[in-house]
C-alpha cells in the first residue's frame, strides 16, 4: 500500500518522466529492505523477545506513515524547487537530486519494513518454538500476499475513490493492527529464555557469503529486472495508465509468492527450476515477436508470468535452506536478495533491457544459468566445471550487454522502433505510438495544418493582444507546435520542456517529418520536466502551450495541479497567454474539473474544440473576429490557414471554459456556458 501511494506521491513533488518515479521508489524500497534486513541480522539473534520487537516495529511504521502522509499534505513547492535551485547552482543532477529525495521521505518506513521478515523469523524459530525451515518460506508467502491485497485495495479502490492520503491512513491503521495483534501474541508466548547470541553458531552475521546467499542475490537481480520488464511491457500494451504500475506488481507477487508457497510442497529442484526458468524468459519474447508490448498484448500474460513462480520457487528453497538461526540467516539471505534486486533494477532500466525483449531476455537467461551453474557446483564441489562453465556464461552475458546498449532501434514491417531510458517510441508509417499511446503523426509538411498540435500554435497567437516575441512550448512531441511558431516572424525564440531524450532519435531519423524542429536555431530544446523548468527559470513568456499529455495518463495530474498552473501564471508576461491541453477522450466530468481548475488561477479564459484546448490569461481574451482579423495582419504565415481552418464545416461547438465571454456565433470556438 505504501509503495504504490509513495510512488504516485513522488511523482507529484520531484516531477520527471513516469519510469523515472517508479525506478526511484523500488530502487529506495528495495534498498531499505535490505538495509532493514541486515540490521536485523545483527540485533534479532540478541533479543529476548523478537516477536515484541515486531510489534514495536509496526507501531513505529504506523507512526512514520501518519508523518509522511501529514508532509505530503502541506504545499512543499516552493521549499522543494529551492533546494532543486541550489542543486543546479552546484551542478547536482537533477536525477540524483530526486533520488535523494526519495530516500530522505521513505528511507526510515522502509528501513523500518526490512527488519519485519527477519524479527518474525526469529520469534517463529525461538519464541514459538517452529523447527522446519520450510516455515520460513511459508511466512514469505503469507507476507507477500499480504502485499498483493494492499497493492490491489490501493490501486483499484484508496487512490482512485479516496485519494493518497486516505491510502496512507488505511496503511498506517493496518501497521497499527499488526503492531496490536503481535504485542498480544508475544506477550501471550512470553519471552525467549534463549537467545542466538552464543554458542556454537555456523557463521556471524558479517561472516563470508555462503553459496546460497550468492543464489538470493544473483537471483534477485534476476527477478526484479524480469519484473521491469513486465512493467515496460504492460506499458507498452496498455498504455502508461495510473494504475499500470499497481497491476502488474501485484501479478508480479501473486505468481511470485505462488512459487514460494510450491517451495514448501515440492522436492528439491533448484537446478531443474533454474534451467526451465531460464529457457522461458529467453523464449517468450522470440516466440510471440518483437514488437513492443505485443508478447503481453497478445494474451501471452499467462505466459510471461510463468517465470515469476519460478523466481518464486527458487527464492522459497534457497531461503529455507540458508536458514539455520531464522533471524540472523533470513537477515542476510533478504539483504544480499535486495541488494542483487537494486541492482537488477539499475541494470534493466539504465541500460534499458526492459524495453528491448530480446536483449532482456539473453541477460536474464545468461543470469539464471550462472546461478544453475554456481548452485550445481555447490551440490557436486566440483571448482574446475563451476570455473569453466561460468567463465562461459560470463562470456555470453558480456555480450549481451554490449548488444542490448548497441541496439537503441529495431526494425518493424511498418516502422521504427526506438529504445530510450525515458521511454519507447514506435513509428508505424507516419503514426507516433509513445509509451503504446497513439501520440500525433508525422508531418508530411503540410498535413498538419489545420490539426491540433498546429492549433496548439496559432490558437494562442491569435488570442494574444499584442506582438509575440517569447515563447515556451513544454512537451516536444512530434515538434510541430514548437516548429510552426519558430517559423513565424515575429517570435523571436521557442523554448521547449521536454522528459523523454528519445526523441532526439526521432528527430534525427525523420527531420522532415517533425519540420526540422531538432536543428532549427530558433528552437531551444531544454531536456527538463515543464514544472521543475518552470521553477528553475526566471524568465517570462508571452505564451506558454503545453503539448498533449492524455488526462487518464499517469502524471498528467502535474502539469494540471492547481499549483503548476500558478507557477506557470507567474512566468507569463502581461497580457500572456498560456494553452492548456485538456482531451477528456469523453469523460464530461473529468474534463469539467480540468476547465475549472484552470479558471481557478486564470480570471480569464476560452475554450476551443470541446474543451480540448483551453486558452487562459490574467486579462480579458478578446476573440472577437474583428479582433482576429486585426491581429492576423501581423502574422501573413498563419493568416490563409487559420481561415479555412475556421470555415470548416466540421468544427464542434460545446461548452465552454466557466467564466468564457465568447459569443455564439463564431466559428470554430466554443459556446458559452
Amino acid at each position: 500500500m505504501n509503495q504504490v501511494a509513495w510512488q504516485r506521491a513522488l511523482k507529484v513533488f520531484l516531477g520527471g518522466s513516469e519510469t523515472l518515479s517508479a525506478l526511484l521508489v523500488i530502487v529506495v524500497f528495495m534498498a531499505g529492505l535490505g538495509g532493514g534486513s541486515l540490521l536485523a541480522a545483527a540485533f534479532a539473534p540478541r533479543l529476548r523477545s523478537p516477536l515484541g520487537a515486531l510489534a514495536r516495529v509496526e507501531v513505529a511504521l504506523a507512526v512514520t506513515t501518519l508523518v509522511i502522509g501529514s508532509a505530503l499534505a502541506f504545499d512543499l513547492h516552493a521549499s522543494i524547487f529551492a533546494i532543486q535551485r541550489a542543486a543546479m547552482a552546484f551542478g547536482l543532477p537533477l536525477r540524483l537530486l530526486y533520488g535523494l529525495g526519495a530516500a530522505v521521505v521513505i528511507g526510515l518506513p522502509c528501513l523500518l519494513m526490512g527488519t519485519t521478515v527477519a524479527l518474525a523469523s526469529e520469534g517463529l524459530q525461538r519464541q514459538m518454538a517452529r523447527d522446519d525451515a520450510r516455515d520460513v518460506a511459508r511466512l514469505v508467502a503469507a507476507n507477500t500476499a499480504g502485499a498483493i491485497a494492499g497493492a490491489a485495495a490501493t490501486v483499484l479502490y484508496l487512490m482512485p475513490y479516496h485519494g493518497q492520503r486516505v491510502a496512507l491512513l488505511v496503511a498506517s491503521l493496518a501497521n497499527l493492527a499488526a503492531g496490536l495483534g503481535v504485542a498480544v501474541v508475544a506477550r501471550t508466548i512470553g519471552s525467549s529464555a534463549r537467545r542466538n547470541d552464543d554458542g556454537p553458531a555456523a557463521q556471524h552475521w558479517t561472516g563470508p557469503l555462503t553459496t546460497f546467499e550468492w543464489t538470493g542475490a544473483i537471483v534477485g537481480a534476476l527477478a526484479m529486472g524480469y519484473e521491469m520488464a513486465l512493467l515496460r511491457q504492460a506499458t507498452l500494451a496498455h498504455g502508461p495508465l495510473p494504475e499500470t504500475f499497481g497491476l502488474v506488481m501485484t501479478a508480479y507477487l501473486f505468481c511470485w509468492s505462488a512459487g514460494v508457497w510450491m517451495s514448501t510442497h515440492l522436492r528439491d529442484a533448484v537446478l531443474t527450476v533454474l534451467v526451465v526458468t531460464a529457457a522461458l524468459v529467453a523464449s517468450i519474447p522470440a516466440a510471440v515477436g518483437a514488437t513492443p508490448g505485443i508478447w503481453i498484448a497478445r494474451g501471452a500474460l499467462v505466459a510471461a508470468l510463468a517465470p515469476c513462480v519460478g523466481f518464486g520457487l527458487i527464492y522459497g528453497w534457497v531461503a529455507a535452506r540458508a536458514s539455520r538461526q531464522w533471524g540472523r540467516d533470513m537477515g542476510r539471505f533478504t539483504a544480499l536478495n535486495t541488494l542483487g534486486s537494486c541492482a537488477g533494477i539499475l541494470l534493466f532500466t539504465l541500460a534499458g533491457y526492459e524495453m528491448s525483449p530480446f536483449a532482456g531476455g539473453l541477460v536474464l537467461a545468461c543470469g539464471l544459468m550462472l546461478a544453475a551453474m554456481l548452485w550445481g557446483a555447490h551440490q557436486t564441489r566440483n571448482r574446475v566445471r563451476w570455473r569453466v562453465s561460468s567463465a562461459g556464461v560470463a562470456l555470453c552475458l558480456a555480450a549481451s550487454v554490449v548488444a542490448g546498449l548497441r541496439m537503441p532501434v529495431s526494425e518493424t514491417p511498418d516502422g521504427r522502433v526506438f529504445y530510450g531510458r525515458d521511454g519507447v517510441i514506435e513509428i508505424r508509417g507516419r503514426n507516433i505510438i509513445w509509451d503504446g499511446l497513439w501520440h500525433s503523426a508525422l508531418s508530411d509538411g503540410a498535413d498538419h495544418v489545420g490539426g491540433h498540435n498546429w492549433l496548439h500554435a496559432v490558437a494562442p497567437l491569435v488570442a494574444h493582444d499584442g506582438r509575440v516575441h517569447d515563447v515556451l512550448v513544454i512537451g516536444l512531441g512530434a515538434g510541430i507546435t514548437a516548429a510552426t511558431l519558430a517559423g513565424v516572424d515575429q517570435v523571436e525564440a521557442v523554448d521547449v520542456y521536454e522528459i523523454n531524450r528519445t526523441l532526439t532519435q526521432v528527430l534525427d531519423a525523420y527531420p522532415e517529418g517533425t519540420l526540422h524542429v531538432g536543428t532549427n536555431p530558433r528552437v531551444r530544446i531544454l531536456w527538463r520536466d515543464g514544472r521543475t523548468g518552470l521553477a528553475l527559470n526566471q524568465k517570462t513568456y508571452d505564451l506558454i502551450t503545453q503539448q498533449p499529455l492524455y488526462l487518464k495518463q499517469a502524471g498528467s495530474s502535474t502539469l494540471l495541479s492547481r499549483e503548476y498552473l500558478q507557477l506557470a501564471r507567474s512566468r507569463l508576461k502581461p497580457r500572456g497567454i498560456m494553452a492548456v491541453y485538456a482531451n477528456s477522450a469523453g469523460n464530461e466530468e473529468e474534463g469539467l474539473l480540468v476547465r475549472q481548475t484552470v479558471h481557478s488561477v486564470f480570471p480569464y479564459c476560452e475554450s476551443f474544440e470541446h474543451g480540448y484546448l483551453i486558452l487562459a490569461s490574467e486579462s480579458p481574451i478578446d476573440l472577437s473576429p474583428e479582433k482576429i482579423r486585426e491581429r492576423l495582419k501581423l502574422y501573413p504565415a498563419i493568416n490563409s490557414r487559420w481561415t479555412r481552418w475556421n470555415s470548416s464545416a466540421a468544427r464542434p461547438n460545446p461548452s465552454a471554459c466557466p467564466g468564457s465571454t465568447m459569443p455564439i456565433g463564431w466559428r470554430g470556438l466554443d459556446r458559452p456556458m
